[in-house]
């Protein structure tokens, strides 16, 4: 009987870690954008700004009655202003409640989310090479115009990872894609100025596939952009 019941709680246990990865995988997954061709830097720059939704709402201030507010006690008020006094005093009154509670209760209220984001960027090279192709440097400039922008100056880090397709060794694509990621690196902070502290390089090799079900597909060889607000 005891061996049957831990025979289960190790069988739950590992269906619930394999839940609990996959749902990951699928978060990371729909977390990055695409961008295919020559996008122009507005539209690389709404890929990688937070969404609206991701903004901390505001309170909607409203106008009315405060039930917090001690009635005026002036007897030659008008009628009109001792009813709204006694409406006041005869609301129920909020229970009282220390001054660090509200704080600790917006800060639950409020998720933490992720303020990082990743898009796919199609820049090319020359055949089986690190060398930028002339439409690769056009894609670069408008990343580069992108991450100069007031709403992109201030992140804290950008990453450029370089992504291959399956053909070819694991070796050669884990090489290519890490030169390539370098080479759009480079380009970035000797053409455009970007910090050289601030912006690294990784190569995925065909690790990562943009789509599995063609892994030899061009869709596959991309770098992408991550950065950290």
């Amino acid at each position: 009987m005891h061996a049957n019941v831990v025979r289960v709680r190790r069988n739950l246990a590992v269906f619930t870690a394999a839940i609990a990865v996959s749902l990951a995988g699928n978060v990371g997954a729909q977390e990055v954008k695409s961008l295919r061709g020559k996008p122009s830097s507005d539209q690389i720059l709404n890929a990688l700004t937070p969404d609206t939704a991701d903004s901390p709402t505001r309170p909607v201030r409203t106008r009315g009655l405060s039930l917090n507010r001690e009635p005026a006690a002036d007897s030659s008020a008008p009628s009109s202003v001792q009813q709204e006094a006694v409406q006041q005093v005869a609301a129920p009154a909020p229970l009282p409640r220390p001054q660090a509670q509200p704080q600790a209760h917006a800060q639950a209220a409020a998720p933490h989310r992720p303020q990082s984001r990743a898009l796919d960027l199609e820049i090319k090279f020359q055949f089986n090479s690190d060398q930028l192709s002339s439409d690769g440097k056009d894609v670069l400039d408008q990343l580069a115009a992108a991450l100069k922008s007031d709403k992109l100056a201030t992140a804290r880090a950008v990453t450029l990872e370089g992504h291959a397709d399956a053909k070819g060794s694991a070796t050669y694509n884990q090489a290519l894609s890490l030169k390539r990621a370098q080479s759009s690196r480079n380009y970035l902070i000797t053409r455009h100025g970007i910090p050289n502290a601030k912006i690294k390089a990784t190569g995925k090799g065909s690790s990562e596939l943009a789509d599995p079900n063609r892994p030899e597909d061009e869709v596959n060889r991309r770098v992408r952009v991550i950065v950290d607000l």
